[in-house]
């Protein structure tokens, strides 16, 4: 086990790790991208749900 742990701390240390700015422009990047395409399918969802509603209720 000890082995283990000595060799996943030298494997760690090999790791190019991104600065903490960089880390936190990419999250705020994720979630708009994620909130933004949530909004778009909420609004394509609403318009589908109208247009159905419209060919079944006058057709």
């Amino acid at each position: 086990m000890k082995q283990y742990l000595i060799g996943v701390s030298k494997e760690f240390s090999k790791i190019n790790w991104l600065r903490f700015a960089v880390v936190i422009r990419y999250t705020f990047i994720v979630i708009f991208s994620a909130v933004l395409a949530g909004v778009v399918l909420g609004i394509m969802d609403n318009m589908f749900v109208k247009i159905i509603r419209y060919l079944t209720l006058n057709f």
